[in-house]
Formats: structure tokens, C-alpha cells, sequence
């Protein structure tokens, strides 16, 4: 009977390491599959200078973009250019900048897009930052490839906006969102989920801060070759059958030293961004709150899909498949990101 039943489990193991190596193929053999970790390829910023009227723009793009298409910012017509445009090349994108004048108008009021966004995948960040040290955050897509800058920006508007930019930063890092899953696979009951979730949070928190406010930002490239270890390392242990490991039997300290790592992924991403100067508190407050928010989302839709799983009585390896495909992504991307430090 042992003997059966040790038979039974390779079978099922070997049927899940088959389907997450499927499945992983399939991803990796599609031209256009979402990074790891990935706010907006696409950058616009506009920064009204000291000097009334006099905007400088930086457009960034990657190099990998839709053949035969091209983006260009579209800015408000009443204003001028200062000059060509400087082009500087860099290991994946190319960064453009010049100056405009706007005049006494200004940027606040008028509309500003991109162009070639409707045919293309891409995302387009646009950040705006004026002269009184506010600022104006949004995503542009195909759907919605313009906007109309607000006439004044208060408290209320940058906390919309950051929340915003939390919520679609987690739903878009999916190293972030495997580790969850992970967790959530480790988990054996809602109290310990509910304490697993606050040590990770409390972790992310600590270490955003820290970054946000530090004279010298951490290298990014190291840190997420090791937030793709840890995603790594968690999903081996959710895979075993061993659950008296101490990430098993004690999956909220897991968390919460996860967190603090995954927060400096976090910080980089927010750094990307830029924090309005005027109103720092605000913006790294709901960017968090818009991370958390993400967080719930995703793990209130995978805790269902999972208790349906098991309330089906689908087979083990068909239900433990999430995790091998997990391990399998983590184990690339940490082979990608460490190779990529060399």
C-alpha cells in the first residue's frame, strides 16, 4: 500500500511538472508576453521650469515596440519648441528631451497625449510636474490616449492618482502576485491568511518608506534578481510535501521578510514615478494604499478560484499546476535578472 500510494504521488507530481513546463513554453514562446515586473514602457514627462512658460520634455520609449508604428507626444498646441530634440540611446529604451514654451498659459487646462498609442499594446506613463510643485499622474492606453490636465491639483486629485498607480503597479508585477500565490497555497485557514497578508504588508511598508526617503537608492537590477529568488525559493516550498519547514509552519515571518524586499521592488517602481514635492506624505501614503487594495483583489480572486478547486475535488496536480508554473516563471526570471548583472 506505501508503495502504491509513493507510485501515486510521482505520478501526479510528473503530471504537474509536465503541465507547468507546458505552460511556461507557451508564454515564453509568445512574442508579446507581459514582463515580470512592468509599469508603462512608455514615459512623458513635462517639468515647467523656474522660468514662466519653459516646460522641458523627456519622451522615453523601448526599443521593442509595434513594427511599422510610431509614438509621439502630442502636446498642447499653443506651445512652441525651444530647439531639437536630444536623443540619447540607452540598453533598451531611447530618451528624448527638448524644451517648449507654453507661454502664460501654461500646461494646466490644456489637453496632452500620444500619438500611435491606439495602434499599439503599449502603455504610456504621463507625468506632469508644475512650477508650484504639484503634480498630475496618469496612464495613457489605447482607450483613453489623451488627457486634459486639471485646472489646480489638490490633495484629493494626487491621492486619486497615486491610488491609481498602486493598484495597476501589483496587478502588474506578477513576481509580486506569484509570491502571493504562493502564500495563499501555504495557508490552511482565513486567521492565518489575515496575519500572513499584515506581516507582508507591514514588510512592503517599512522598506517603501525607507527607500523613499533614503539620499542613496539601492541598486534596482540586484533586488529584483532577488525578489524573483524569493518567489523561487517560496514556490519550492509550497510545492513539497513537507509542510514542517519554517516557511510552512510559520508562513506570516515568510511574509513579513519577503515584504521587506518586495518593498524595495515597490520603491523602485515609485521612484520611476517621482513623488509631487509639495505633497510627499500623500502620494507615498496612496501609492501604498493603492498596492494593498491590488493585493486584496488579487488574492480574494485567487482564494476563490482555489476553495472552488478543492470544493470540485479536481485532482491535486491539477490544482498544485499554479504553483509549479509559478516556480518555473521564478526560476527564469531569477536566472534572467542574475545573468543580466554581468
Amino acid at each position: 500500500m506505501p508503495e502504491c500510494n509513493t507510485r501515486h504521488r510521482g505520478r501526479a507530481r510528473g503530471r504537474a511538472l509536465a503541465a507547468a513546463v507546458v505552460m511556461m513554453l507557451a508564454i515564453v514562446g509568445q512574442p508579446s508576453s507581459a514582463p515580470a515586473h512592468a509599469l508603462a514602457p512608455a514615459l512623458l514627462e513635462l517639468v515647467e521650469t523656474g522660468t514662466q512658460g519653459t516646460v522641458e520634455v523627456l519622451w522615453r520609449r523601448s526599443y521593442q515596440g509595434t513594427p511599422g508604428v510610431v509614438m509621439t507626444p502630442a502636446l498642447p498646441g499653443h506651445c512652441r519648441p525651444l530647439g531639437t530634440p536630444v536623443d540619447k540611446r540607452g540598453n533598451v529604451t531611447m530618451d528624448s528631451r527638448w524644451r517648449i514654451d507654453c507661454g502664460t498659459r501654461g500646461l494646466r487646462g490644456s489637453w496632452i497625449g500620444v500619438a500611435g498609442i491606439e495602434e499599439t499594446k503599449t502603455d504610456a506613463l504621463l507625468r506632469v510636474a508644475y512650477r508650484d510643485g504639484s503634480s498630475t499622474l496618469a496612464v495613457l492606453r489605447a482607450e483613453a490616449p489623451r488627457l486634459q490636465l486639471p485646472e489646480k491639483t489638490g490633495s484629493a486629485r494626487v491621492a486619486a492618482d497615486y491610488i491609481k498607480l498602486g493598484v495597476d503597479h501589483i496587478l502588474h508585477g506578477f513576481d509580486h502576485l506569484l509570491l502571493l500565490l504562493c502564500l495563499l497555497w501555504l495557508i490552511p485557514n482565513l486567521r492565518m491568511l489575515l496575519a500572513v497578508l499584515s506581516s507582508f504588508t507591514a514588510g512592503h511598508t517599512v522598506t517603501l518608506a525607507l527607500a523613499m526617503v533614503a539620499v542613496q537608492p539601492l541598486p534596482q537590477a540586484p533586488i529584483e534578481a532577488a525578489i524573483a529568488a524569493s518567489v523561487l525559493l517560496l514556490a519550492v516550498e509550497a510545492a513539497g510535501e513537507n509542510r514542517s519547514r519554517w516557511i510552512g509552519s510559520r508562513p506570516w515571518i515568510a511574509a513579513g521578510v519577503f515584504g521587506l524586499l518586495h518593498g524595495l521592488g515597490f520603491a523602485g517602481a515609485l521612484r520611476d514615478i517621482g513623488l509631487p514635492s509639495a505633497q510627499i506624505p500623500v502620494a507615498l501614503l496612496s501609492f501604498n494604499v493603492g498596492i494593498e487594495l491590488g493585493q486584496i483583489l488579487f488574492v480574494a480572486g485567487a482564494g476563490v478560484c482555489l476553495a472552488l478547486a478543492r470544493r470540485l475535488l479536481l485532482p491535486l496536480w491539477v490544482q498544485a499546476t499554479p504553483v509549479y508554473v509559478a516556480g518555473s516563471l521564478a526560476a527564469m526570471w531569477t536566472i534572467e535578472r542574475t545573468v543580466s548583472l554581468w
